[in-house]
């Protein structure tokens, strides 16, 4: 009699998808929370005056944003939370290194004369 069922002989009423979300609210987007998260810390990694915060946020923005596009969100919130954190992330260490030459100058002058 089991020889009828394909594979390990369980009725087809008994197999389950797994790859179906299962009660997610109307709406549910894979990686809508992420590409939100992307977003906001691109746009704080612009406007933050903190140059090695922006590194740091800008980075984490930069890993949810591929995360978003990842998981398949086709909105174009992951695409902005890139680019802004793609931007915030190249001004902040370009102000970084700026800063470090420039305080780190006199000290340079110094080491020459030895």
């Amino acid at each position: 009699m089991d020889s009828q069922y394909p594979g390990n002989g369980t009725h087809p009423q008994q197999q389950y998808q797994y790859n179906m979300p299962q009660n997610q609210p109307p709406g549910y987007r894979p990686g809508k929370g992420a590409a939100i998260a992307a977003l906001v810390c691109g746009i704080v990694a612009m406007v933050l005056p903190i140059p090695v915060l922006d590194l740091a946020v800008g980075i984490v923005g930069l890993c949810l944003a591929g995360s978003a596009k990842k998981q398949g969100y086709p909105g174009g919130m992951a695409t902005a939370g890139l680019v802004c954190s793609i931007i915030g992330t190249v001004f902040a260490a370009i102000y970084t290194c700026v800063c470090t030459c420039a305080a780190c100058y006199p000290f340079l002058g110094a080491a020459t004369l030895l």
